[in-house]
Order: C-alpha cells, then sequence, then structure tokens
C-alpha cells in the first residue's frame, strides 16, 4: 500500500515538476535556444547592437544616437527596457540572432535616456565612456527564463535580417530549485492516507441484519420436554385432525 502511495506521489511529481534547467555553454545553447530556464557559460553581449523599448515602440540604440528612428517622436522618448543580442564567447562569430538578453540595469538606462536628451558635445562624451557597457559585456554565467514574451516579435522585427525567426527573449532571474518533485511525494502521501482510512471506515460499517440468519442463532438447547407432555401433543394434533375430517 505504500508503495503505491509513492507512485502515487510521483505521477504527482512528473506532472508538476518544472521543466529542467538548461545549464551549458552559450555556444551549444544558441545551436538549438529551448524556451527554459537557462544557466549559461561562455557568453558574450553585444553591445554595438543595443535594442531600446518603451510601451510604444523599439529601436535600435546606435540609431537613436545617431538622430535616426523607426518612429517620429515629438519629445525625446523615455526608454524603460534594454536588450543586447546574445552570443557566443567568439568575436568572430557571425550566426544570425537567435536569443536576446533584457539587461535589468538601472545604471545603463539612466546612460541611455542621457544620451537620448543630451546635445551634440555632451552626447558624444557620454558615447565615448563605454565604461558601463563594457562591464555587462561578458557576463561571467548568464541566468533567466528564455521565452517568446510579448516584445519578442517586435524586437525580431526591429534586428530585421539579422535575426532568426523564433528570436527568444532571456528575462534575468535565477532558476527555481528542484524540490517540487519531494513536494508531490509528500502529498501523495498524504492523500493516499487519508484515502486508505476513508475505505477502512467503510469497510467497517454494521451491515443490515437477515432474519433467517438471526433465527438460526436462537439457542434452544436449554429446552426439554417429558414424554408425558410429547403424548398429549400428539393426542391433540389427532384430535384436531379428526374434528377437520368429512363427517
Amino acid at each position: 500500500m505504500l508503495v503505491g502511495f509513492c507512485f502515487l506521489g510521483g505521477g504527482l511529481a512528473v506532472v508538476l515538476r518544472p521543466e529542467p534547467v538548461v545549464d551549458g555553454p552559450c555556444s551549444k545553447y544558441l545551436e538549438r535556444p529551448k524556451q527554459r530556464w537557462v544557466k549559461l557559460s561562455g557568453c558574450r553581449l553585444q553591445i554595438d547592437e543595443l535594442l531600446v523599448a518603451n510601451a510604444d515602440a523599439v529601436e535600435r540604440f546606435a540609431d537613436r544616437a545617431e538622430g535616426l528612428s523607426r518612429t517620429l517622436y515629438t519629445s525625446p522618448p523615455v526608454w524603460t527596457h534594454v536588450y543586447a543580442p546574445v552570443a557566443t564567447g567568439d568575436p568572430d562569430d557571425r550566426r544570425p540572432v537567435r536569443v536576446v538578453f533584457r539587461l535589468a540595469d538601472a545604471d545603463i538606462l539612466k546612460w541611455i535616456n542621457a544620451v537620448e536628451r543630451a546635445d551634440e558635445a555632451q552626447k558624444k562624451k557620454l558615447l565615448d565612456n563605454q565604461a558601463l557597457l563594457l562591464r555587462v559585456a561578458t557576463p561571467g554565467l548568464l541566468t533567466g527564463q528564455a521565452t517568446r514574451g510579448p516584445n519578442a516579435e517586435v524586437l525580431q522585427e526591429t534586428l530585421g535580417t539579422q535575426a532568426q525567426a523564433g528570436l527568444l527573449v532571456i528575462e534575468p532571474g535565477t532558476p527555481p530549485e528542484p524540490e517540487l518533485p519531494w513536494l508531490a511525494v509528500l502529498a501523495g502521501l498524504a492523500g493516499g492516507a487519508v484515502l486508505l482510512a476513508s475505505l477502512i471506515r467503510l469497510f467497517q460499517r454494521p451491515h443490515a441484519s437477515d432474519p433467517a440468519a438471526e433465527l438460526t442463532k436462537v439457542d434452544v438447547s436449554g429446552v426439554k420436554l417429558t414424554l408425558g407432555e410429547l403424548d398429549a401433543m400428539r393426542q391433540e394434533e389427532a384430535e384436531a385432525r379428526k374434528r377437520k375430517a368429512p363427517p
């Protein structure tokens, strides 16, 4: 019975278990990117191909720095998100972009929005200082969740021929710990215990009595008739038959 409950818990674990984390070199993952949690080593972020975005638009940062854009703005936009294409550690690797990583760095966002509002002299000075971007260009370990998020399609369109169909976006974060299967096994054991208790109560309920069976249980061992009593009973039966017989 205990083994059965463990199997029940194991079944719940299979259903509830999160997808395994892709943990390995960036070069291998970029060959066939998957929508999974990832822990990638050896990645390089293409900081010269940054994409900036807000709720209304997505642009190449390099274009905005040169005064170009895909959209006409009545005032300088406020950018709320920054994305960098993910590449292997080889600077000569020119494969199409298949994954971008969102940079959750408040300092980089401030720098980008400062460039957006600077005059030409200030803009040149800000762009010459690449320290912030160089700091994030080669992350030791890139972690997050790769999905086809709501911005994936427009990011892919903005990259144009540089991007491959099915572009994935990695949102930074820490992969969940693989504790859920054990919790599911414990849940299966608890559920099995409740089921077992219910079955025991069901089989212990009293059943309706059978009248015929109850009669067979009557104890007649203490009933004794004398010889005279038997003769009297036989005589009464004989007289009763005579009275019923036709004349």
